[in-house]
């Protein structure tokens, strides 16, 4: 039973341990709710909840990348998955403006140096999709070239001087 549904008759009646447990247990209840409740609204969990569950089909299973890859392999997945990789978009308070280093025409969101700018991608298959960098059956061999290309992407426009 949680300290909300004790009568007072019943608290009352409760050994002083009784009562601590009992207060203790609510209370990390009550944090760890109030915890997950704040998270849903933060950005880069919301990025993370809402494309788990949209491309990958299954939040709540731990995604095989974490046991297959090499730590910064699966790093880097978890980063770009997470909004976590280095530009500016992720990181405002950081930069003066959110202009694209690489092409200087955009602002310089995560989206913007996976698929679009002009100064990363030369062609199409260095480009990172959406779908891709959630897709949970990819191979181990496929989950590394997505690897390569995030850690490639984000080296290349930390890099420009």
């Amino acid at each position: 039973k949680l300290v909300s549904e004790y009568t007072t008759e019943n608290v009352i009646q409760m050994t002083n341990y009784q009562a601590k447990e009992s207060m203790k247990k609510y209370k990390n209840l009550k944090n760890w709710t109030d915890t997950r409740n704040k998270g849903k609204d933060k950005s880069k969990v919301k990025f993370y909840m809402e494309n788990s569950q949209k491309y990958s089909g299954n939040s709540t299973k731990r995604p095989t990348y974490l046991d297959i890859l090499t730590r910064s392999e699966a790093s880097i997945i978890f980063k770009g998955r997470t909004r976590m990789l280095q530009v500016k978009q992720n990181y405002k308070n950081k930069y003066r403006d959110l202009v694209c280093r690489g092409c200087g025409q955009e602002e310089e969101t995560q989206n913007h140096i996976l698929q679009e700018c002009i100064h990363i991608h030369e062609d199409e298959h260095t480009k990172t999709t959406i779908n891709e960098l959630f897709n949970n059956s990819l191979s181990t061999e496929e989950l590394q070239k997505l690897a390569k290309k995030l850690q490639t992407a984000e080296n290349k426009i930390n890099n420009i001087t």
